[in-house]
């Protein structure tokens, strides 16, 4: 993200540490480079992080800070001015459009109707290029597959017992013995079968198993990475297999399938969630024919009769119906609803009138016109950081627990999540808490430009218990709070809980909003409001008429599976649909980035082993589709489709110990792969198809995922690293937010973990970023001026090689970070949304930008920075060894920027510098600037990089 109150440091180095990429880059390198680096950059040689690590440096060198971007009122890069939108001709955007569909097909294959919905969302319609055909088949492209540990690889006396299978039907019963002639049918009756057929097997697993060493029993630590590289630059985990796991002997439990027969299971009737522990491990839950459609929901099935609504239901549309539907226990909250026939969503009645899951804002928005300010809450609840010591090298990110960014005052993280940063209920704890909201009598225009309809007083006169959504200031998401009361007159709603949903909210001034779950709002068909009290649903249906009957699933559970403790579990061939919503649940930020996310999710993997989601569906859930949290190990989600998703499509968080993660209570091993991912973010705009918090060596490789709010990757720290972000292809990111990238990065923060030495150390392993398709559009931000880079490496970032990439319609950002390397990218009209550059890096120590093509057509392609004052100035002085030290080494690049060469220029400060000037100085060693490129090279050129 880009702008937000911060401060600045000095720099301050004392430690040595030998996985510093590129210190002697810089220290070394006072313009031009050392001998051996511009030998390698001459050659065309990759500069690979070890190659760089080889490389000598100097006491008090780390990595100094990259570049960061501000918000539309600010300017967009280190320079004083920002270039006007360059926009490609109409047959490159199509030509790489269809590339866009041809690398996804490739690398998830056409089945599953994934290749019409990328065709769709690329709006391939409007190249004149036919809808594709829905083949069912596999990636096309086969390479160097990611090695993951079956869990069949189990201790042989496990190996040698029959499998345990107990087979489940919607019309089975539960007092069955769970055979294929009898089945059981519910999963927790099944779960509970293979408890009950394990202990009659345990004796017999005993005697075969060869003794342990009692030492070996117990919670072990998580086990320490190392990567290794294939041919194919994939990093590959190589931690072992644990035997034991949390005081519980795998070799005693006998290998079982759970096998359900085509149909629907309704969890929340038919026991809750389905609870896993250490016992359940090694065993397989999956359809019984892979070709049958199984289906899990968290929600509870209703068929109503339907008539006209009554006077006593106080309809606010003579189209209304009304059905009784008589709770035998509580009734639930009712906020979402669903048509069991068709999916369909019903829309918990709202002004303004919209669909979240159509609509994009400011569809279906009104605007604020500022809050109803609060008191600060008590912070008692919860404890600041603020660490001194140790440090890292950094010179803008050098302790852990205070922001120096040099744009203002803030205080980002305070320990304990919900207990400091939220007490009492309340929002930000460092800032002014919202407790109402105003609004506008009449529609109006966003900050951005568009327009929005006005709210409707007459709308809000049962508001109790009614929940509003309203896009956070700068709109780095959105927040909801549950209303309290109403007033129509002075045009202002009052809140009770909530706006904990992002990590810095900033307050309320004149951004887009909703509420939802209004009865005097139910005045558009699909709409509808249950009444609590009454037990009475009232329902607009899409149809004429209140005649006959409706089934509906009403969501109740938002977890359906949670595994805890277990290794070995396999969920396979599974549909999960309709899950409650998480929005008013506590959120909680995980680590110093931005973003709050909630713990939990439809399938919940915590401290397991091993386990794997592969080929199941995802579709309308509530909240996050998986979550993976504290000492998750290897954990494998594969050839998964997710279809809108309330909040994120998978989750990775960990925890740490103040600022101490060496007890590895963190998720580490995790490969995402092959999974189509779209249409994210329902309910939650600070949202993504990954978000990884205080994590280890992630993988996420040959996914093709699109569509959602925010950043499509969200790497919230810089706490571990080894992460893993190879061939995918991602676009149509931050649509309704701003200030963000397809992939955003965060490491603001200093924290111990253990290397694979076994020694402590504060450095994170380095981060590879490789052969993936990126694209900004084609459907565009919701503000086409907004900084839009395809990577945003901001806050700190540091230790990312990120080479190979095909990055269209935005470039490489950086923000006070460093030790970074951008080797052999294809870059494709970087500015076409906002002007711009190929590359724009503040301030930063070891950062490489070599062997890159950019098709600029902007006579600014590249934005440079000297200092570590941010967005507050920019300036270039190289007889100031200091300056020279900061600037991002660039060399052996190629630029096309649309007119003659000698018209580059790059604004920096009251100079505007030009090519001779600045490879006068060493920069850009090796580089070409020419006019123009022929299209049919550039295509050529990202085929090759993506393997096609």
């Amino acid at each position: 993200m880009a702008t937000r109150p911060r401060r600045g440091h000095a720099p301050v180095s004392t430690h040595r540490h030998p996985s510093i990429a590129a210190s002697a880059l810089l220290e070394r390198r006072v313009f031009p480079a050392p001998r051996f680096l511009t030998a390698l950059l001459v050659l065309g040689a990759t500069v690979m992080p070890e190659t760089l690590a080889a490389i000598p440096h100097d006491e008090g060198v780390d990595a100094g800070a990259p570049l960061r971007l501000p918000t539309h009122t600010t300017p967009r890069r280190p320079s004083v001015t920002a270039a006007p939108p360059a926009l490609p001709d109409l047959q490159l955007d199509c030509d790489l459009r269809e590339l866009a569909l041809e690398t996804a097909v490739a690398r998830v294959g056409s089945g599953r109707g994934r290749a019409r919905a990328v065709y769709d969302a690329l709006r391939l319609h409007e190249c004149g290029r036919p809808p594709p055909t829905d083949v069912s088949s596999t990636s096309t492209v086969r390479r160097e597959a990611v090695h993951v540990k079956e869990s069949q690889d189990k201790p042989t006396a496990a190996r040698e017992i029959e499998t345990i299978q107990v087979y489940v039907s919607p019309i089975g019963d539960d007092i069955h013995p769970g055979t294929l002639k009898a089945p059981v049918r519910t999963a927790l009756r099944a779960r509970d079968l293979v408890r009950a057929k394990r202990s009659l097997l345990r004796p017999k697993l005993a005697a075969r198993t060869p003794a342990k060493d009692p030492r070996s029993h117990g919670t072990r630590s998580a086990p320490q990475h190392s990567s290794r590289h294939t041919s194919e630059n994939r990093v590959v985990s190589e931690t072992g297999n644990p035997e034991r796991f949390e005081g519980h002997d795998l070799a005693a439990l006998a290998p079982a399938e759970v096998l359900f027969a085509a149909g629907v299971y309704h969890f929340g009737e038919a026991g809750g969630t389905l609870s896993l522990s250490p016992e359940d491990g090694n065993t397989v839950y999956r359809a019984a024919d892979p070709s049958s459609t199984v289906t899990f929901t968290g929600a509870v099935p209703r068929t109503l009769s339907l008539r006209p609504a009554a006077d006593e239901d106080n309809a606010a549309s003579p189209d209304v119906c009304v059905a009784q539907m008589d709770w035998e226990d509580d009734a639930p909250e009712m906020e979402l609803l669903f048509d069991l026939h068709t999916g369909a969503n019903y829309i918990w009645a709202r002004e303004p009138n919209g669909n979240p899951f159509e609509d994009l804002q400011p569809t279906g928005y009104a605007l604020a016109n500022g809050s109803i300010n609060g008191s600060l809450p008590d912070r008692s609840h919860g404890r600041h950081i603020e660490i001194d010591h140790p440090r890292r090298n950094s010179s803008v990110y050098p302790v852990w627990g205070k922001d120096f960014d040099p744009r203002g005052p803030a205080v980002w993280y305070t320990e304990g999540g919900v207990g400091s940063r939220f007490a009492g209920n309340a929002t930000f704890w460092n800032g002014t808490v919202s407790a109402g909201l105003k609004w506008n009598a009449t529609g109006g225009v966003t900050q951005h430009g568009y327009n929005v309809s006005g709210f409707r007083a007459s709308k809000a006169r049962s508001p109790k218990g009614a929940i509003l959504h309203a896009f956070q200031r700068a709109y780095w998401g959105n927040q909801q709070w549950r209303i309290a009361d109403v007033d129509a007159h002075a045009r202002t709603f009052t809140f009770q809980e909530g706006g904990w949903q992002v990590g810095r909210p900033l307050g309320i001034r004149t951004q887009p909003f909703y509420v939802e779950g209004m009865a005097s709002a139910l005045d558009a068909p699909g709409e509808f409001f249950f009444n609590r009290t009454t037990q009475r649903l009232l329902l607009r249906p899409n149809r004429t008429g209140c005649e006959g009957e409706v089934s509906v699933a009403v969501p109740t559970l938002a977890t359906v599976i949670s595994i805890h403790g277990a290794e070995g579990v396999r969920i396979q061939e599974i549909g999960f649909k309709y899950t409650s919503r998480t929005i008013l649940k506590r959120y909680t930020v995980p680590s110093p980035g931005d973003w709050a996310i909630y713990l939990g999710g439809t399938v919940e993997l915590t401290n397991v082993t091993h386990c794997v989601v592969s080929g199941c569906s995802f579709n309308r859930t509530g909240s996050n589709a998986i979550f993976i949290g504290q000492r998750a190990q290897g954990t494998v989600v594969e050839d998964n489709d997710f279809i809108h998703i309330g909040d994120s499509a998978v989750v990775t968080v960990g925890k740490l110990e103040l600022n101490d993660g060496t007890a590895g209570n963190v998720p580490s091993g995790t490969v995402i792969q092959r999974n189509h991912i779209r249409d994210i973010g329902i309910w939650g705009k600070q949202t993504s198809a990954l978000f990884s918090a205080v994590s280890c060596n992630t993988t996420f490789v040959d996914n093709v995922a699109y569509n959602g709010p925010r950043a499509g990757i969200n790497i919230n720290d810089g706490f571990c690293g080894g992460h893993n972000i190879s061939s995918n292809v991602l676009f149509n990111w931050v649509r309704e937010t701003q200030d963000h990238g397809p992939i955003n990065t965060w490491s603001r923060e200093m924290t111990w973990r253990i290397d694979a030495k076994g020694e402590k150390t504060l450095y994170p392993e380095w981060n590879h970023l490789q052969g993936n398709m990126i694209m900004n559009g084609p459907s565009g931000n919701r503000d086409l001026g907004n900084l839009f880079p395809c990577v945003d490496n901001d806050d700190g970032s540091a230790h990312y090689f990120i080479s190979k990439n095909v990055c269209v319609y935005g470039g490489m950002k950086n923000y006070l970070g460093q030790d970074k390397v951008w080797d052999r990218n294809l870059i494709v009209y970087p500015g076409r949304w906002s002007g711009d550059p190929c590359l724009c890096a503040w301030g930063g120590g070891n950062n490489v930008f070599t062997n890159n093509f950019c098709v600029a057509n902007n006579t600014s392609p590249l934005a440079l920075d000297g200092t570590i004052s941010g967005i507050h100035g920019c300036k270039l002085d190289f007889s100031n060894a200091t300056f020279t030290k900061q600037v991002a080494h660039t060399a052996n690049n190629r630029y096309f920027i649309g007119s003659d060469p000698a018209n580059f220029t790059l604004p920096c400060g009251d100079r505007n510098w030009t090519w001779s000037g600045l490879q006068s100085h060493g920069v850009e060693t090796g580089s070409e600037l020419r006019k123009s490129v022929a299209d049919s090279v550039v295509i050529s050129k990202a085929r090759d990089l993506l393997h096609l």
